[in-house]
């Protein structure tokens, strides 16, 4: 039962941190509809498209919040564990950060399911990767994955200015983020779920910009 709670709890603090994204994406857009609103002869094809995006990301939003108590179903009475397509969160991430190119390696297509916790490690990760990206002026990151008998492996580059000397280890804290609007919460939440899983995580700095973080899973996949 208590191993129950600090997961809903856990699970509860990802979720918080991961629509962050997409409401933020979501103000944005309505302030451009706003702006619409004054000019004369609104271009309509335009509206449509941000009214259909602003749909789908409501959507998104929805399904993270229907998600808060997931943890606490399966656990017991031998009902099956619940899993999650890595493919699926790689396509509703892409559609909060619509203005970041996604550059992926590997063979992610056949990528088997896994348990959540994964998916909120790689959403954290390409969030911090795509922030890092933005504020040096560049929207792109890479993705790569692949895995194989000992596990999962990972890597995501983003093209940013780097981490700081304040910034050069992985935190365990949670509320203490450098960024303007952050949470604090990504990196503490990255780093406390590989630990729980039994994997590892690292950064290197790349020679000419930016960095790479890495992350290594020895968890059951389906195929």
């Amino acid at each position: 039962r208590n191993e129950g709670i600090v997961a809903l709890a856990t699970h509860a603090a990802s979720v918080a941190h991961e629509l962050n994204t997409p409401l933020a994406t979501m103000t944005l857009a309505l302030d451009d509809l706003i702006e619409q609103e004054h000019v004369e002869q609104a271009d309509t094809g335009n509206l449509a498209d941000d009214l259909c995006t602003l749909r789908a990301l409501v959507e998104v939003c929805r399904e993270r919040v229907r998600e808060l108590a997931a943890p606490a179903q399966g656990d017991g009475l031998g009902e099956p564990k619940r899993m999650i397509d890595i493919e699926r969160v790689i396509d509703r991430w892409k559609l909060t950060r619509p203005a970041i190119e996604l550059i992926r390696h590997g063979d992610v297509a056949a990528f088997p399911a896994v348990e959540p916790a994964v998916g909120h490690l790689l959403r954290a990760l390409l969030n911090n990767a795509a922030d890092a990206s933005e504020a040096a002026g560049v929207k792109r990151v890479e993705l790569s994955l692949h895995a194989d008998a000992a596990g999962i492996h990972g890597e995501i580059r983003d093209f940013g200015s780097g981490l700081s000397g304040a910034r050069t280890f992985l935190p365990a804290k949670m509320f203490d983020s450098s960024k303007v609007d952050g949470l604090g919460l990504g990196l503490a939440l990255s780093h406390a779920t590989v630990e729980r899983l039994g994997g590892t995580l690292s950064m290197q700095a790349n020679v000419d910009d930016g960095l790479r973080v890495r992350f290594q899973l020895p968890v059951q996949t389906t195929a």
